[in-house]
């Protein structure tokens, strides 16, 4: 995912490459959603037409987006409607009814998802709309949970522990590419760094089941 002026290039470029590569069992490229763009709703649809029709299966990275003040900041220079939502409310809604259409897709073989997220709340609403409503076993392998390492440990823990398949991520490189992409992923998910407390406590208490700290 990159911002909105390039963006429409990679889409592209990636459905060439799953019409070459996934097959109908099987998802081998993926393309990223960011769900804080308007048309994300849309984009989806679009994928899972072109793929339907080529009868292989839509893989999607969803996201919520790390470019919020780059396209509103660019679109404001440019005297053009912001391509991304006003409010992070109309983001999480955007967010959760796309997870919810790719569940539904899941759930008839016609999709494979990777959730990445942070959002509890978020992830509540997948897990259940998957489990409860579409009848997923919760180690479906085309039903995967995404989150940074060391961001939302917790949330990791729980969905392992509840069965999920779970990928934690580590970005590495030179110091110059990966610290914007450290503080890009902090602006995505600033509102739920006021839990860090929380992640701490939460990450003691593991160490301490595990008895890889003493216990005083």
């Amino acid at each position: 995912a990159e911002h909105h002026q390039i963006q429409s290039a990679i889409d592209a470029m990636a459905m060439e490459m799953m019409s070459r590569y996934n097959t109908k069992d099987k998802a081998i490229v993926y393309n990223t959603i960011q769900a804080y763009k308007k048309r994300a709703f849309q984009n989806f649809e679009k994928s899972l037409q072109f793929t339907s029709e080529r009868g292989i299966k839509l893989g999607i990275k969803q996201v919520r987006g790390a470019y919020l003040s780059h396209e509103r900041e660019r679109a404001k220079q440019l005297g053009i409607e912001s391509p991304v939502f006003d409010s992070l409310a109309e983001t999480h809604k955007s967010y959760d009814d796309i997870a919810q259409g790719m569940i539904d897709q899941i759930a008839l073989g016609r999709a494979a998802a990777l959730f990445a997220t942070h959002n509890a709340q978020s992830l509540e609403k997948a897990c259940q709309h998957a489990v409860i409503h579409r009848q997923l076993a919760s180690n479906t392998p085309d039903l995967v949970f995404g989150q940074l390492f060391g961001m939302g440990d917790s949330l990791t823990l729980a969905l392992t522990h509840a069965g999920f398949n779970c990928a934690k991520y580590v970005p590495f490189g030179p110091m110059l590419y990966v610290m914007p992409y450290i503080t890009r992923r902090l602006e995505e998910n600033r509102d739920i760094l006021g839990g860090a407390p929380r992640e701490v406590g939460l990450f003691l208490k593991e160490l301490k089941s595990r008895d890889l700290i003493p216990r005083f």
